[in-house]
């Protein structure tokens, strides 16, 4: 047991680090921070040095870079000693022309928080991981548009154990193929913005016949400025590269969603039917756990409204 917790705690370290993938200058050494190289899905290994133990490890990472957030989920894999795969992470946070801060928050891993810079150095840390039994975490690294190699060191709170030390290393995937078998099923969450407040939100996806997606939207609240919306739907068909769904029943007029196969999401919609909502656009990644999207609404009377849907399976 205490074997498998030094690893669940090397994976808090990791999916601190993995945030960092999401923020750095375009290949490194810029003068401004540009995520957008960094947009997709990435593949690699753990490795905790110290206990020789190792597994793979997956990010995907999106950027809006209109309201400067960004997003991405984080999934390490492996059944170590016995344990279970911790659930895949989602991180939410934002940039500057000079810097990308993150925060994610999980009972297994506590708050994780770090910083990369527009030069492509990753610092970070956390020192709330539950259990009493680590005083800290601290990883640091580096990330360019095709790879990031960080290091991690976790200190125990007992002085007699020596401090455990290990790597995470990964690449940026190309060449995927987009599967909606992974996504059936349905996604449970919230949405919130800086002006209607908050709700609730699901999305179920079905594959009505072979090539086929559909997506079913639920709202509650009072998104887009009008009270508990009906229900949505959107369909399109499936490709290698992805799908791009458009809304059948348009509660909220015309909208079109696409899944890219690296696990990015991006979208719009206008002519919103009784609403203060012009016109909106969407941007996001999604997994087979998760879906976080960024959105901002134009107002019909000028200015926009910026906001986070995010839901998990």
């Amino acid at each position: 047991m205490k074997h498998l917790w030094f690893f669940i705690l090397a994976l808090a370290a990791l999916i601190g680090c993995g945030g960092g993938g999401g923020g750095t200058s375009g290949g490194g050494g810029g003068t401004v921070l540009d995520p957008t190289p960094f947009i997709g899905s990435w593949t690699g290994n753990w490795n905790n040095l110290t206990y020789s133990t190792t597994g793979p490890a997956s990010m995907t990472f999106g950027a809006n870079t209109t309201t400067k957030a960004a997003n991405w989920t984080m999934d390490l894999d492996g059944n170590v000693f016995g344990g279970p795969n911790p659930p895949a992470d989602n991180l939410v946070g934002s940039y500057t022309d000079s810097a990308l801060s993150v925060t994610g928050s999980s009972p297994t891993f506590g708050t994780l928080s770090f910083t990369v810079d527009k030069n492509g150095n990753v610092t970070g840390g956390s020192t709330t991981v539950p259990g009493g039994f680590v005083q800290s975490i601290t990883y640091s690294g580096t990330i360019t548009p095709t790879s990031m190699n960080l290091t991690y060191v976790i200190t125990f709170v007992n002085p007699a154990i020596a401090p455990a030390n290990g790597t995470l290393i990964m690449t940026k995937s190309t060449g995927a193929t987009f599967a909606i078998a992974p996504l059936l099923g349905t996604y449970n969450g919230t949405w919130s913005d800086n002006n209607t407040g908050t709700g609730t939100t699901s999305l179920q996806f079905q594959e009505p016949s072979t090539g086929t997606a559909t997506v079913i939207w639920t709202l509650t609240g009072n998104p887009f400025g009008t009270a508990n919306p009906a229900d949505d739907a959107w369909t399109g068909l499936i490709s290698t590269s992805g799908v791009t769904m458009s809304s059948l029943l348009q509660t909220h007029g015309p909208l079109s969603i696409t899944l890219n196969a690296n696990g990015t999401l991006t979208g719009s919609m206008s002519n919103i039917p009784g609403s203060m909502a012009a016109s909106a656009t969407f941007s996001g990644t999604y997994s087979a756990s998760s879906i976080v999207v960024n959105y901002v609404i134009t107002l019909e009377a000028g200015g926009t409204i910026n906001g986070t849907l995010s839901a998990t399976k």
